[in-house]
């Protein structure tokens, strides 16, 4: 546990821990109309919002991003399936996300998925600078700023 005589440095470990859980996820933050989920998945999955009709395949390890209106979003998840299709059976679950959240996708014990909130950037955490992860960038990080103190995340 964090504890001890220097409250100040116990809150900044608290923060650079934030913040080391945010970078796999970096996009929650600062989108208050949409969702974000991260595939933690073993493989491609197929995310679909009823209420947008937005469909977007998602790779094991990478976010996909939402803007949605709605408070509150019905996502069916699906594995992709023959062709790259998604059908009723290729479904793995239908989940209930609130706007301006992100989430992390993970497989359960059955099989299935189980669906978890990431926490968004620390209070009063102003990002600078974010590359994200790609084929010409390997390391994804970001330069945050919180308060007098600047935090370099990867």
């Amino acid at each position: 546990p964090i504890g001890g005589q220097d409250d100040h440095l116990d809150r900044r470990a608290a923060i650079a821990a934030q913040l080391a859980d945010w970078i796999y996820t970096p996009l929650a933050g600062d989108r208050k109309n949409s969702l974000t989920f991260h595939n933690e998945y073993s493989e491609e999955l197929v995310f679909f919002v009823e209420e947008t009709r937005a469909r977007r395949s998602v790779p094991p390890g990478r976010c996909a991003t939402f803007e949605i209106e709605v408070d509150l979003a019905h996502v069916r998840v699906n594995r992709r399936g023959f062709l790259g299709l998604a059908s009723r059976r290729t479904r793995l679950d239908v989940l209930d996300a609130k706007r301006g959240h992100a989430y992390r996708v993970k497989p359960d014990m059955t099989g299935g998925i189980m669906l978890s909130r990431c926490d968004p950037l620390p209070v009063q955490a102003q990002e600078r600078h974010l590359v994200l992860q790609d084929d010409t960038h390997t390391v994804q990080w970001a330069l945050v700023v919180v308060e007098n103190t600047i935090y370099l995340v990867f």
